[in-house]
Protein backbone atom coordinates (compact mmCIF):
# COMPACT_ATOMS: atom_id res chain seq x y z
CA UNK A 1 0.00 0.00 0.00
CA UNK A 2 2.76 2.41 0.91
CA UNK A 3 4.56 1.79 -2.39
CA UNK A 4 1.39 2.46 -4.36
CA UNK A 5 1.22 -1.06 -5.82
CA UNK A 6 -1.78 -1.96 -3.70
CA UNK A 7 -4.88 -0.02 -2.71
CA UNK A 8 -6.33 -0.36 0.76
CA UNK A 9 -9.97 -1.33 0.37
CA UNK A 10 -11.00 -1.16 4.03
CA UNK A 11 -9.93 -1.85 7.58
CA UNK A 12 -11.86 -3.89 10.12
CA UNK A 13 -10.95 -1.74 13.12
CA UNK A 14 -13.29 0.78 14.73
CA UNK A 15 -11.31 3.72 13.32
CA UNK A 16 -9.46 4.37 10.09
CA UNK A 17 -5.76 3.51 10.03
CA UNK A 18 -3.65 6.52 10.94
CA UNK A 19 -1.20 5.90 8.08
CA UNK A 20 -3.99 5.38 5.55
CA UNK A 21 -6.79 7.80 6.45
CA UNK A 22 -8.30 7.47 2.97
CA UNK A 23 -9.08 3.79 3.65
CA UNK A 24 -12.58 3.44 5.14
CA UNK A 25 -13.62 1.06 7.86
CA UNK A 26 -15.90 -1.79 6.86
CA UNK A 27 -18.47 -0.29 9.21
CA UNK A 28 -18.39 2.93 7.15
CA UNK A 29 -19.07 0.75 4.11
CA UNK A 30 -22.22 -0.61 5.72
CA UNK A 31 -20.86 -3.87 7.11
CA UNK A 32 -21.58 -3.96 10.84
CA UNK A 33 -18.29 -5.55 11.89
CA UNK A 34 -15.38 -4.34 14.00
CA UNK A 35 -12.44 -6.65 14.60
CA UNK A 36 -9.63 -5.59 16.91
CA UNK A 37 -6.42 -7.40 17.76
CA UNK A 38 -6.46 -7.55 21.54
CA UNK A 39 -3.57 -8.93 23.50
CA UNK A 40 -3.33 -9.51 27.18
CA UNK A 41 -1.84 -11.41 30.05
CA UNK A 42 -4.01 -13.75 32.08
CA UNK A 43 -3.33 -15.86 35.13
CA UNK A 44 -5.05 -18.55 37.13
CA UNK A 45 -8.16 -17.78 39.14
CA UNK A 46 -7.40 -16.91 42.74
CA UNK A 47 -3.96 -15.38 42.17
CA UNK A 48 -2.51 -13.49 45.10
CA UNK A 49 -3.63 -9.85 44.65
CA UNK A 50 -0.11 -8.65 45.49
CA UNK A 51 1.30 -10.71 42.60
CA UNK A 52 -1.44 -9.44 40.29
CA UNK A 53 -0.51 -5.85 41.20
CA UNK A 54 3.21 -6.43 40.61
CA UNK A 55 2.54 -7.98 37.20
CA UNK A 56 -0.05 -5.37 36.21
CA UNK A 57 2.26 -2.49 37.17
CA UNK A 58 5.19 -4.05 35.28
CA UNK A 59 3.19 -4.70 32.12
CA UNK A 60 1.58 -1.25 32.25
CA UNK A 61 5.05 0.32 32.44
CA UNK A 62 6.40 -1.91 29.65
CA UNK A 63 3.42 -1.15 27.42
CA UNK A 64 4.26 2.55 27.61
CA UNK A 65 7.92 2.16 26.69
CA UNK A 66 8.87 4.24 23.63
CA UNK A 67 9.94 1.18 21.58
CA UNK A 68 6.61 -0.54 22.22
CA UNK A 69 4.65 2.60 21.38
CA UNK A 70 6.67 2.93 18.15
CA UNK A 71 5.89 -0.71 17.30
CA UNK A 72 2.17 -0.14 17.87
CA UNK A 73 2.27 3.01 15.77
CA UNK A 74 3.96 1.13 12.91
CA UNK A 75 1.19 -1.48 13.07
CA UNK A 76 -1.58 1.17 13.25
CA UNK A 77 -2.60 -0.21 16.62
CA UNK A 78 -3.76 2.00 19.48
CA UNK A 79 -2.49 1.42 23.00
CA UNK A 80 -5.44 0.28 25.09
CA UNK A 81 -4.61 -0.50 28.70
CA UNK A 82 -7.23 -2.36 30.72
CA UNK A 83 -7.04 -3.67 34.27
CA UNK A 84 -8.02 -7.26 35.06
CA UNK A 85 -11.79 -6.84 35.45
CA UNK A 86 -12.06 -4.49 32.46
CA UNK A 87 -10.01 -6.89 30.29
CA UNK A 88 -12.16 -9.84 31.39
CA UNK A 89 -15.32 -7.90 30.50
CA UNK A 90 -13.87 -6.81 27.14
CA UNK A 91 -12.92 -10.38 26.25
CA UNK A 92 -16.37 -11.69 27.22
CA UNK A 93 -17.96 -9.01 25.02
CA UNK A 94 -15.59 -9.80 22.14
CA UNK A 95 -16.31 -13.52 22.41
CA UNK A 96 -20.07 -12.90 22.31
CA UNK A 97 -19.82 -10.44 19.41
CA UNK A 98 -17.60 -12.71 17.33
CA UNK A 99 -19.84 -15.69 18.04
CA UNK A 100 -22.80 -13.68 16.71
CA UNK A 101 -20.78 -12.67 13.66
CA UNK A 102 -19.97 -16.31 12.91
CA UNK A 103 -23.66 -17.16 13.19
CA UNK A 104 -24.63 -14.29 10.83
CA UNK A 105 -22.08 -15.56 8.33
CA UNK A 106 -23.50 -19.10 8.64
CA UNK A 107 -20.15 -20.33 9.90
CA UNK A 108 -21.61 -21.53 13.19
CA UNK A 109 -24.89 -23.27 13.95
CA UNK A 110 -27.60 -20.81 15.00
Amino acid sequence: VQSGKLRLLAVFTANRAKRFPEGPTVKELGIDVVVDSPGGLIGPKGMDPAVVKILADAFRAAAQEPRHLEFLDNMDQPLILLDGPAYRDAMARTYAEERELLKRLNLLPA
